[in-house]
């Protein structure tokens, strides 16, 4: 059996933070829905997250007296499992970790390409969370229309969805395809005449801002991007605490039993639904 080297051309956790850095970076969908990694940053698998019901009317008070009519507490509760464990992993002989031992830019690509490869994942883990649980949604095998916006924006109000912390997600085909319209192309509030971006938050539709993402699911045959109007409070997740410090992406080298070692990169993250009407899906075909 081999001997195992006694040194490392490669320590990763000189990288560690910029990759956590990076990683969060990368994120779309992640940056705009509700995070609890806080309640498990000491460890842990699961978190109960309380709703308060519909409260009912105001009672008066008797100005004699002062007396109250009392309210018993009615929440429901929800558990987000944190369930889920994804990694990527690299492999380096003993001979090649001696090729890049002192260049430092090639190893932080490869760090850089494993944490956006994480990211993605979980981008993609989270916007099919919506696709799978919103309840509202517009549209059909057809472009993407100012008519299906609309339509979108008057269901978000009917259910009461606060204006406030709105965000289109939209996918990079249907975005273009709806810039295709003469009338939202010159419209002031769509991009304040800013130069097109291929990712990213781009301008802003009916008041509403836009993020761009090629991260947008398929819903069914003939249907290319599920676009999604959206709340915050729609999405729930938390990243786990897998190795005992901190929250969210890890990167390590880990020695094989021959002459290689493994550059691995994993999170481990919940996703749920929080509430199944903040939030509308947009189907469209673009062209």
């Amino acid at each position: 059996m081999a001997a195992n080297p006694s040194h490392r051309s490669w320590t990763p956790e000189i990288y560690s933070d910029y990759v956590k850095m990076f990683f969060k970076q990368n994120l779309v969908a992640a940056a705009h829905f509700t995070d609890f990694s806080d309640d498990v940053a000491a460890g842990g698998d699961a978190i109960y997250i309380s709703a308060l019901g519909e409260l009912a009317a105001p009672s008066d008070v008797t100005q004699s007296t002062g007396a109250l009519t009392d309210r018993y507490v009615s929440d429901t509760r929800t558990k987000l499992l944190l369930n889920t464990w994804k990694a990527y992993s690299l492999r380096f002989t003993d001979f090649h970790m001696a090729q890049i031992a002192s260049k430092y830019d090639v190893q932080r690509r490869y760090s850089e390409a494993i944490a956006h490869n994480l990211a993605k994942t979980f981008d993609t883990a989270l916007l099919e969370a919506a696709r799978d649980g919103l309840v509202p949604r517009v549209g059909d095998s057809s472009s993407m229309t100012t008519t299906k916006c609309r339509d979108a924006m008057a269901i978000i109000d009917s259910y009461s969805v606060p204006r406030e912390g709105l965000l289109w997600i939209m996918g990079t085909k249907s975005y273009w395809d709806l810039m295709r319209r003469t009338p939202i192309y010159d419209a002031s509030v769509f991009g304040g005449g800013n130069a097109p971006m291929a990712t990213g938050k781009h301008g802003s539709l009916f008041g509403v801002p836009i993020t761009l993402t090629t991260q947008v699911p398929q819903q069914i045959l003939g249907i290319d991007e599920t676009n999604f109007l959206v709340h915050p409070r729609a999405v729930a997740y938390a990243f786990a605490n897998i190795d005992g410090s901190s929250s969210g992406v890890r990167i390590q080298m880990v020695k094989g039993d021959g002459l290689y070692s493994r550059l691995v990169g994993d999170i481990a993250y919940g996703v749920k639904i929080l509430d199944t009407t903040a939030g509308v899906k947009v189907y469209a075909m673009p062209k």
